[in-house]
């Protein structure tokens, strides 16, 4: 029973253990980002009406595909690139860096997911070679001449465009929204599990509220109609097609949440899990990107190391969808959040609660790396900015660029076709896209040199994506096109054996290196 000697030892443990989170803290929580952008592809008729559904051969993607798979006669950037398997149109890696381009829900949305990075603005940078690339097949259905090939010759341009909402006539509950997909590492504690009844730790209640806020910044803008059926600016139309908390939906149909966790026990080191957000933005300006996912990576570690219970808020269950809807209709950003305090309502503006999270996060960590530091400063200072109005980010934040443009330039009438026309050219990623328009004439702020998306498109991140990108060249250079290789983190070998790499942001292992020596 020990008396006072028990007392001096639980002194002891407690100093122990204070230090070691203090010294941990001096650099960056090891976590692996990624991206997920599914673009949206509309051929332009030679009746000068745009067509995402092009009749026979079925959606515009149609066209994108038909490029693949390369041959010889195929220009040199997209043979650089390796694709793998190299004689399939679908479902292909990059043996250059790693990523991922395929076709998703039925082949009807191209889709380009980035490789596991380490931080928010590798992953960002990433996230912008993927425009890159898919922009050069987009200009290969027009080298080719697939509009002329297929469909009697009805098209004569074919835009991909980088959005959030894909409409087809039905109502929104059944139709498909394509969008971004945010992918962290966390703690698989987290994680609803379906053997127990309750959610441990009630993260959802932790997160939902900063991700119903974190529009503000993340949000791409668009122009919606209403239930009046008047045309109206929005922050963002995702939250429109977000109805829950936690979901396993992603694409079509409704059901889909704001929280949803891939659990992939064969692809994540032990106690962690892959965090796959639903409800994030397709950004054409990374700023916005770069302020919600530094912010989400500072909220995520203060919820996984906070030793005191630091955040008192829960979700208010009635109103979170509604005031997620009401915000991202409010350009003033004054619409209210409602959550409880125990038995109270408590009532935020975003602003001010995207405050408590920064709060929360300083209150919770002692210590921040380089790097961390610039994402809590990046994240304040857009904050402050957007106190003043919309106009002090019309350079950097989506929403605000495009309300900025089609009020200055188009007059401000939401109505007017061409200012609708206008918020989905905004985000043509071609150059004669809006926003890249912007971007060549210094209206807005540009976040990277060309020379880094150049090197991004050629190169993985120190990751796991290094050694993908080696096993895909050794099987490339050996003749095993026919090698059947699908997850992320498991590698086949000759006898069908799968050596596992689970740490996202591990380069090699022994077992690895083995394997690839029996490839070669």
């Amino acid at each position: 029973y020990g008396g006072n000697n028990l007392g001096q030892a639980a002194k002891k443990v407690y100093i122990k253990i204070s230090f070691l989170k203090n010294e941990r803290a001096q650099t960056m929580q090891k976590r692996a980002f990624g991206i997920e952008t599914e673009y949206s592809v509309a051929c332009l008729g030679k009746n000068r009406l745009f067509y995402t559904d092009i009749g026979c051969p079925g959606q515009a993607a149609f066209f994108l595909m038909k490029v693949l798979p390369l041959n010889q006669t195929s220009p040199e950037r997209l043979t650089k690139l390796m694709l793998f398997p190299p004689y399939k149109d679908n479902g292909l890696w990059l043996a250059s860096n790693g990523a991922r381009f395929y076709f998703d829900i039925n082949d009807t949305v191209s889709e380009y997911a980035t490789p596991e990075c380490e931080n928010p603005r590798e992953a960002i940078i990433h996230s912008l070679a993927g425009n890159s690339i898919v922009e050069d097949i987009r200009k290969e259905v027009l080298r080719l001449g697939l509009l002329e090939e297929y469909c009697e010759s009805r098209y004569k341009d074919i835009f991909v465009f980088k959005m959030n909402a894909h409409f087809d006539g039905s109502d929104i509950p059944f139709q498909n929204a394509v969008g971004c997909h945010e992918n962290y590492t966390t703690l698989s504690e987290f994680a609803p599990n379906p053997e127990r009844s309750w959610e441990p730790h009630h993260f959802s209640e932790f997160l939902t509220p900063f991700l119903i806020s974190r529009q503000i910044f993340d949000g791409a803008g668009g122009i919606k109609l209403s239930a009046d059926k008047k045309w109206r600016y929005v922050i963002s139309q995702r939250p429109f097609f977000i109805d829950s908390k936690i979901t396993t939906r992603t694409t079509a149909g409704g059901g889909r949440g704001f929280i949803h966790f891939k659990n992939e026990v064969d692809e994540a080191p032990h106690g962690k899990i892959r965090l796959h957000l639903h409800c994030g933005d397709s950004n054409m300006s990374p700023w916005g990107k770069f302020a919600a996912l530094g912010a989400t990576h500072l909220a995520l570690r203060a919820y996984e190391e906070d030793e005191r219970n630091n955040w008192k808020y829960k979700l208010h269950p009635t109103h979170f969808i509604n005031d997620f809807h009401a915000l991202a209709s409010d350009t003033t950003l004054e619409s209210p959040i409602r959550l409880l305090d125990g038995n109270n309502e408590k009532v935020f503006s975003a602003i001010n609660l995207q405050k408590e999270y920064i709060n929360f996060v300083e209150k919770s960590l002692n210590n921040f790396s380089n790097e961390e530091s610039i994402m809590l400063e990046s994240w304040k200072s857009m904050l402050e900015k957007l106190e003043q109005g919309y106009e002090a980010v019309s350079k950097e934040l989506d929403w605000a660029i495009k309300l900025n443009y089609i009020k200055e330039r188009l007059g401000g009438d939401f109505n007017n076709t061409k200012a609708r026309f206008a918020s989905t050219l905004y985000h043509d990623i071609s150059a004669r896209g809006i926003y890249n328009g912007f971007l060549r004439t210094g209206e807005v702020l540009p976040f990277s040199a060309q020379s880094e998306i150049e090197k991004a498109r050629l190169n993985p991140p120190q990751t796991r994506a290094l050694f993908r990108s080696r096993f895909l060249t050794t099987l490339l250079k050996s003749g095993r096109f026919d090698h059947n290789y699908c997850q992320w983190g498991g590698f086949p070998g000759l006898n069908g054996e799968i050596i596992y790499i689970k740490d996202p942001l591990v380069t090699t292992t022994e077992e690895g290196e083995k394997l690839l020596e029996s490839l070669k």
